[in-house]
């Protein structure tokens, strides 16, 4: 017996010393596979990419620069949206000062004007204070777009404002033909916190999401051959398309936003309509008056290299 038990107690301890070998002889592998690691990348201009937190996130790092600088690089997997997008948001918060309603829709008609340069077929002005929703705010908007329309760069116009008292119903208040050189036109909406829910909530009150619904069936063969944002609707949230057809037959609906620009020292999205925002790419930038041409450029061709993967 005692033997028998001495011969157990040396397996064990065999045991042990063998474990703790392999223990060592891994780390002391991993660690020199570091140092070759870190060497290599320092060897080729690399260390940014800091390899040493790992080589999935170096990669994570590589894959990010390469988007940046290589025109038309989309990242490894998800869906490259069309570019340029086709609506665009600004959400800011105009003052509560004498110029400062000016001064801001002077400025968010500015970004409209580019907009519509760019490609962009729609965008929609959030004031979080709900100033430029007001009478005067929409009589400023207005005379505004006029404005621009006239000059020689100048872009046609549609604005359009939601009646929250109707339901969220969405009417036109002003429209414009281009003065200018070329045809190019902007939709623009005039949003504050009123109309952040009043549509959505309407059509949550009475739509039908009838599961067995047969008259989308032509819709969701269409999108699966058609615009990728459209058919990640249909495949993965068939609600979602249902609301929005919802609220289209009814007056209500404003088209979901690709891009959103939050403006002000802090990201906030001060009561936006959240309907807009389930498939946008949300951007933040310090200031609206410091906001130029080509800020909204780079937010574009940021927006053109980045994949979408629509929560997958």
């Amino acid at each position: 017996m005692r033997a028998r038990a001495s011969e157990a107690r040396a397996a064990t301890r065999a045991a042990h010393e063998w474990l703790l070998a392999c223990t060592h002889w891994f780390f002391v592998a991993r660690a020199w596979a570091r140092r070759v690691v870190d060497a290599t990348f320092r060897a080729l201009g690399c260390e940014r990419f800091e390899p040493r937190r790992g080589l999935r996130h170096a990669m994570r790092a590589m894959n990010a620069e390469l988007r940046r600088r290589v025109g038309g690089y989309e990242g490894l997997g998800g869906d490259a949206p069309r570019r340029p997008p086709r609506t665009l948001s600004v959400i800011a918060t105009c003052g509560e000062g004498d110029g400062d309603l000016e001064r801001f829709v002077e400025r968010a008609v500015n970004v409209a004007r580019w907009c519509a340069r760019c490609g962009v077929e729609r965008v929609s002005v959030y004031d979080g204070g709900g100033r430029a929703t007001t009478t005067r705010g929409i009589e400023a908007l207005r005379e505004a777009l006029e404005t621009s329309r006239r000059d020689r760069e100048g872009v046609g116009y549609v604005l359009r404002v939601v009646d929250a008292d109707d339901g969220g119903k969405i009417r036109e208040c002003a429209r414009g033909a281009s003065a200018g050189r070329g045809e190019a036109s902007i939709d623009v909406d005039a949003l504050g916190p009123r109309d952040a829910c009043a549509a959505l909530l309407d059509a949550a009150r009475h739509a039908e999401l009838d599961e067995g619904d047969d008259s989308l069936e032509g819709a969701i063969a269409s999108a699966r051959d058609g615009d990728g944002v459209e058919w990640a609707k249909f495949k993965y949230k068939p609600d979602v398309v249902r609301l929005e057809r919802w609220m289209r037959e009814r007056g209500t609906f404003l088209p979901p936003a690709d891009v959103a620009v939050v403006f002000g020292a802090t990201f906030h999205l001060q009561g936006y309509p959240p309907w807009q925002l389930h498939a946008a790419e949300l951007f933040h930038e310090e200031s609206l008056d410091r906001f130029s041409r080509r800020d909204l450029a780079r937010v574009i061709d940021k927006y053109a290299k980045t994949a979408q993967r629509f929560g997958k």
